[in-house]
């Protein structure tokens, strides 16, 4: 929509015959070369053109846009920056470095610019995109809400509009969420409706009782047990849980709002047919409930519409390791430089050593213990306690402490190897009894 602009900044108005080469035959070459879609080449002869006119803001601003189509956002933000210094005024030139900015992944960076550009054009779905888009992964997820919904009204069957306000959706629902004073009966109610909605009854009936106990006369959880009971069979002791059931506080039904509305949204995006934003938010969401071989088939259907897409690729990169496909996830892993990955999946595949270089910059506790697991594997015990000591904050099963005990023992520290082995079996008995209890869960009316 915007290549329109190139025909703003022509040079016919400048004498140019004193030049060696006319950048003015120059421009029009570059011109049609854009036309025809050869930006890379566009993108060399307005070089050419600038080098003579450095000081023609225009003729930057087309550089920018023949860098920015080939995909060279870093190079095309700098000749936009130039192109504002030159001339203030250029107003396409301003948008287009906001776009740079968002497609850099530097939100931040991009909102401000956005939104004086949608202020000048309020009809610019790809700017509205774009904007909402950068509301999103700058966690501003009430303004994103605002403008998918500005989107979807002025392109009903934008998949990715709805495909965005279902996420921002869902995560304006968490944020609200984890306002929630943990432990609470709202708090409680609403993971047994979570709970519900994932078919885990036993776990919703767990999380409701918790709930009623800690808060008796709290109404929506009666609300929910009502429901509960209706699906379970049980409609004597439903009819009496909603005899207790009350309104929601203001709170708590914005939790729910939100989370309803993320969902129409998404039945929305199901609703206009096959696409790859459709396919990846089921692949998302098969890949957050474990079913990694769907999730791989699923980002597998994306790619086919939209053939080389990093978010695409990168999801399907993901969905193969947490499969442990690592083989097959190695060389995207590679390509998007997905550091913690790539070094997991190389110490999985026994290169332990070749993993080191990736892991060192990965600060998170996760990130620290692969780290020691490498060293551990590269036969470097005692640069592996550290590491490892950084990484126990993610155990979740006594696998880090195992690990740190090996590490220990070999580097002749026995007591405390002794130490991290007790806690590590500790650790796998408490989860074994937490898993048979949430097994053993007997319904019965509250």
């Amino acid at each position: 929509m915007w290549l329109g602009l190139l025909l703003l900044f022509a040079v016919s108005s400048v004498s140019l015959a004193w030049q060696p080469v006319d950048p003015a035959v120059v421009a029009q070459q570059a011109r049609a070369a854009m036309t025809a879609g050869r930006f890379a080449e566009a993108a060399g002869l307005y070089r050419t053109v600038v080098k003579q006119l450095p000081a023609v803001g225009g003729m930057r601003l087309n550089l920018g846009l023949a860098l920015f189509q080939s995909g060279e956002h870093r190079a095309a933000a700098a000749e936009f920056q130039a192109a504002l210094k030159l001339d203030p005024r250029l107003a396409p030139a301003a948008m287009m470095l906001g776009l740079c900015h968002a497609k850099l992944g530097e939100p931040l960076a991009a909102i401000p610019l956005l939104e004086r550009a949608l202020a000048r054009e309020p009809g610019n779905t790809v700017v509205l995109l774009e904007l909402a888009d950068a509301y999103y992964a700058a966690g501003r997820f009430a303004e994103a809400v605002e403008h998918f919904r500005r989107l979807t009204a002025l392109q009903p069957a934008n998949a990715l509009a709805w495909r965005g306000l279902g996420l921002s959706l869902t995560e304006l629902s968490q944020s609200l969420f984890a306002q929630l004073t943990p432990g609470s009966a709202e708090a409680l109610t609403l993971l047994a409706r979570a709970r519900m909605a994932a078919d885990e009854p036993k776990a919703a009936y767990s999380l409701l009782r918790q709930a009623i106990a800690k808060e008796p006369g709290f109404g929506p959880a009666y609300g929910y047990l009502a429901a509960l009971y209706r699906k379970m069979g049980h409609a004597d002791w439903a009819e009496a849980a909603m005899a207790k059931a009350g309104l929601a506080p203001a709170r708590f039904a914005a939790v729910v709002a939100a989370s309803d509305d993320a969902l129409a949204a998404l039945e929305r995006l199901a609703a206009l047919g096959p696409s790859a934003a459709l396919h990846e938010t089921e692949a998302e969401a098969a890949r957050a409930r474990g079913a990694y071989p769907e999730a791989i088939a699923l980002f597998r259907k994306a790619l086919a519409l939209q053939a080389g897409a990093a978010p695409l690729e990168r999801g399907l990169a993901r969905a193969l390791f947490a499969s442990r496909a690592y083989e097959e996830a190695l060389p995207l892993l590679r390509k998007h430089k997905l550091t913690f990955e790539l070094g997991t999946a190389l110490l999985e595949t026994g290169k332990a050593a070749e993993a080191i270089p990736h892991l060192l910059g990965v600060r998170t506790a996760a990130g620290q213990a692969a780290l020691g697991r490498a060293y551990l594997g590269a036969d470097q015990p005692a640069k592996a306690v550290g590491p490892l000591r950084a990484g126990l904050a993610s155990d979740t099963d006594g696998s880090v402490h195992f690990q740190l005990a090996r590490a220990l023992q070999r580097t002749g520290a026995t007591a405390q190897a002794q130490e991290m082995d007790r806690v590590s079996q500790q650790m796998r008995q408490r989860k074994a009894e937490q898993q048979e209890a949430a097994g053993a869960v007997a319904v019965e009316p509250l």
